[in-house]
């Protein structure tokens, strides 16, 4: 079970990727590709539909919540437009009632009909049945719910939602779902950057993101069953006493899940994103409409670019660095052999970083993602500066082959003199 297995022809969308003339990567076969790591958003649809800025904004998934208030015909229109722009879409069933988080009520034979009528619709990948549900009673209602869905739909997985705060039942309600979304919103409006990483402050013992995301990652194991991430996508919109993250808390809470095995990242949720106001105080001050330009879209284009890769498994003894607190990781691209070296500082300090390369191949330089020039490898080592909680990707550029400069040069010349004169 992968949890954003495409059942459908989905058009797969990513960003598009600069083609280095001189990237000549070895010639060993890619291992059988894994699902994509994917990322995108929750986002209500009971107003204006939201496809064409998610789209937009470089996400490849939406979960589209609206519990039970749109009537089937407006279902399918919001699942026609997420088609039209390449969305997978997990959606929410109809026929269970929630008031908060507290499921109260279950009706199997609308859930049933709701998902016969959708589950031939090209966009739908899974069923999303509860938010964050709690209790024993509740328990045994959505495990109702999800009989009601595999009875009509055994393919598609059944998505259900654990908050942080209820995380002790992550185990006990897997028997009620296929893939665990586990959320928990850490960037509080009075928090300083990073500060909620750590188990300090008001969240107390074991509620730092970090202790949070290990503990979940070690009751996924005891289910045996995969998990995705829901992070913080909003800040300062009514009711909510958060603030935005920054570029590199968006991206610690992104890649450090990842790292401890999740296998996507839905941001929560759009439209208190598109509500968040800005603050001159905050880490990130600007609102949230710039925040989506600013910080989300700039990683979901990075993502589509690595994200087969960081789906197509890594081998440890491929990589090796200098710092304990540093996690590296190399991934191989499944459709076109390019490698992704992975870093991840997951301490409060700043370390020069040495890396070595023992991935078969004459390997001559790390090219940063983020648009720094090239770091030559040499003798399979290079270093890094990383700053506090930092993430970086790098592609590993290989020694052209003896031979392909002049195949190319050949090549271009040819081009070259069949233009005609100006």
């Amino acid at each position: 079970m992968t949890p954003f297995r495409t059942f459908a022809r989905i058009p797969f969308r990513a960003a598009a990727a600069c083609m280095a003339l001189f990237i000549i990567l070895t010639s060993n076969k890619a291992a059988m590709a894994g699902d994509p790591f994917e990322m995108g958003w929750y986002s209500n649809v009971f107003g204006q539909d939201p496809s064409q800025a998610i789209a937009d904004m470089g996400g490849s998934v939406a979960l589209y919540y609206h519990q039970g208030y749109l009537a089937d015909s407006t279902v399918k229109k919001r699942l026609d437009a997420a088609y039209a722009k390449g969305l997978k879409v997990i959606m929410n069933v109809d026929g269970v009632t929630q008031v908060g988080s507290d499921v109260t009520a279950v009706n199997t034979i609308r859930i049933q009909q709701f998902v016969n009528t959708f589950k031939s619709h090209p966009a739908v990948i899974g069923w999303y049945t509860a938010d964050e549900p709690v209790g024993n009673t509740q328990l045994s209602l959505c495990i109702q719910a999800y009989n009601a869905v595999k009875g009509a739909d055994p393919d598609r997985p059944v998505y259900l939602a654990i908050h942080r705060s209820s995380d002790n039942t992550v185990v006990d309600y897997a028997p009620a779902y296929d893939v665990l979304i586990y959320d928990t919103y850490p960037y509080s409006n009075d928090s300083s950057e990073f500060y909620r990483l750590e188990d300090r402050g008001f969240m107390g013992s074991q509620k730092g993101l970090k202790s949070q995301i290990n503990r979940v990652s070690n009751m996924a194991t005891q289910t045996n069953k995969p998990w995705i991430f829901a992070g913080q996508g909003f800040g300062r919109a009514p009711n909510m006493g958060s603030r935005l993250p920054t570029t590199g808390e968006h991206r610690f809470q992104t890649y450090y899940p990842l790292i401890k095995g999740s296998e996507g990242f839905l941001a929560w949720e759009y439209t208190t994103a598109l509500n968040s106001a800005a603050n001159a105080g905050d880490p990130y001050p600007h609102a949230g409409s710039q925040w989506l330009n600013d910080v989300y879209k700039p990683l979901a284009e990075e993502i589509a670019i690595i994200g087969p890769a960081l789906g197509n498994g890594w081998n440890a003894a491929d990589v090796s660095d200098s710092i304990a607190a540093v996690h590296s990781r190399i991934y191989t691209d499944p459709n076109n052999a390019r490698r992704y070296l992975l870093a991840l500082n997951e301490v409060d300090n700043a370390y020069n970083v040495t890396f070595n390369i023992a991935l078969q191949g004459d390997w001559m330089a790390a090219r940063p993602l983020d648009g720094r020039p090239d770091i030559p490898i040499t003798a399979g080592q290079f270093s890094d500066q990383f700053s506090r909680y930092n993430v970086s990707v790098y592609e590993l550029v290989a020694v052209p082959e003896p031979g392909a400069c002049a195949v190319l040069m050949t090549a271009f010349t040819m081009v070259a003199a069949r233009r005609p004169a100006k």
